[in-house]
């Protein structure tokens, strides 16, 4: 059986919802989960491109855009919608940008929030699992 997943990415200060990413499979923390925190962890965000632009996202929606070219990589797999719903996901994570700041909400089907925090602290509750009492 396949584990589905839904990734958002949203602007907080626009309160603007700017990617609803499924995962057709491998969407658990430990696959899905680390693979985004690893690809977060390699950006800082930024207002406005200046000479230095390796590794930046200029805001929430440019986050969105390099979040679909970092897992979009052929037909299937990867599906974007138009709005937020359950699709049989598993676990849902929600990027969340506030200024030069990226958050992380992790929750299961049912909606209880298994982890927020920085993406630091979200690589760290990839890597340990879901079943840490210690990781939200």
């Amino acid at each position: 059986m396949s584990v589905k997943s839904i990734t958002t990415v949203s602007d907080e200060r626009l309160k603007k919802l700017h990617l609803v990413m499924f995962r057709q499979y491998d969407g658990e923390p430990c696959k899905h989960g680390l693979e985004l925190a690893e690809f977060l962890s390699t950006l800082k965000i930024v207002e406005g491109l200046g000479i230095d632009n390796y590794r930046v996202a200029n805001g929430a929606a440019d986050l969105a855009a390099q979040v679909v070219v970092r897992f979009k990589k052929g037909p299937g797999q990867v599906y974007l919608y138009t709005r937020l719903g359950y699709y049989g996901q598993a676990y849902s994570y929600n990027v969340s940008v506030l200024g030069s700041s990226i958050r992380v909400t992790v929750s299961n089907y049912d909606g209880s929030i298994l982890f927020k925090g920085t993406v630091d602290k979200f690589a760290k509750f990839c890597k340990l699992g879901v079943d840490n009492d210690s990781t939200v």
